[in-house]
């Protein structure tokens, strides 16, 4: 195992995953009632909004943003009115599930009862796009980002558990509307460049989250970085065409991963040399009970960090301490 960077501050785990969508009716539509994610917020803002375009690096920016939670992982789904975002690149004949796109590539949800998963998926006519011997269904939603379904126990050997309440402060868990559905078991990053220069990244990302990451699998296998809710799992890819770099946010596609932190003034100093670029100060919100900055890491990867300084904050989850 290689060990992690001690870091000022703390990273908790991930908070949330971001989502650039073409209609937010039919992407809830598919997260909320096939996978069965819990809708429980929603906003927006108009063009002309400065520190949203600061914190996504946009211009004239204008979105309606929808919350999901199930367990204790949020996704923000977002469609932009302007900019309008592009499109993903085509899948591959080598790649038609899209699970080695460079940067954010899919998301792993765990079942508890994949036979009912597929059935409901059939029901509603969300076409499965690939499987394998061990368990495993792909599919995409419904802009083409690929979703895995796991038939847990998972790569650890347990079920990803619901956010069980951290302390009396903490809210109830919010279960997944579906009885077989669990949560997000991990999230997958294609990191560009060569082997070695993959592994480097590996490490670069165990230091930003403070965790530790494994030796590498055998080959096609990831690299893991855990973490205390969701793990991420790192492929080396050659896909130059979605180089996270030259993405948008506004662009279709996933699009940020969201630490949940604390001690946000002391990461994002120590973080700045760890190679991620800033796109602005940190933004204090909800009369100061939250802080947001967002910036790029050095694979081009939009990361938020999120820190909830009380319970009553909108994205708050209990310090995601179900592992």
């Amino acid at each position: 195992m290689t060990e992690p960077s001690q870091t000022p501050g703390r990273v908790h785990g991930i908070n949330h995953i971001g989502i650039s969508v073409r209609d937010l009716a039919v992407s809830r539509a598919f997260w909320c009632d096939a996978v069965g994610f819990v809708e429980f917020g929603e906003f927006s803002w108009p063009a002309g909004t400065i520190p949203a375009d600061e914190a996504l690096g946009l211009n004239e920016s204008a979105a309606h943003v929808s919350l999901l939670r199930a367990g204790n992982v949020h996704l923000e789904l977002f469609e932009f009115t302007a900019p309008i975002g592009k499109p993903q690149a085509s899948t591959s004949v080598t790649d038609p599930i899209g699970r080695d796109r460079a940067g954010i590539a899919y998301i792993a949800i765990d079942s508890r009862d994949v036979r009912a998963t597929l059935a409901r998926f059939e029901e509603l006519n969300i076409n499965v796009v690939g499987g394998s011997d061990d368990g495993w269904l792909w599919v995409r939603d419904p802009d083409g980002n690929a979703v895995a379904i796991l038939s847990g126990p998972t790569r650890s050997g347990r079920f990803v558990d619901a956010n069980p309440p951290r302390d009396s402060s903490s809210p109830d868990p919010t279960m997944p509307i579906n009885h077989d559905i669990v949560g997000i078991d991990h999230v997958g990053i294609g990191l560009l460049g060569s082997a070695g220069g993959v592994s480097d990244g590996v490490r670069r990302w165990s230091s930003i989250v403070g965790s530790r990451s494994t030796d590498e699998f055998a080959h096609g296998q990831p690299w893991v970085v855990e973490m205390s809710n969701v793990d991420l799992a790192f492929r080396k890819t050659s896909a130059k065409l979605t180089d996270p770099a030259a993405r948008r946010a506004c662009d279709l596609g996933y699009n940020h991963v969201c630490l949940d932190v604390s001690g946000v003034e002391s990461l994002h100093g120590y973080l700045a040399d760890e190679g991620l670029a800033w796109n602005h100060s940190i933004t204090e919100s909800s009369g100061g009970k939250a802080a947001v900055v967002y910036g790029r890491t050095a694979d081009g990867v939009l990361v938020e960090l999120l820190e909830n300084r009380t319970p009553d904050t909108f994205m708050w989850c209990g310090h995601l301490s179900c592992r």
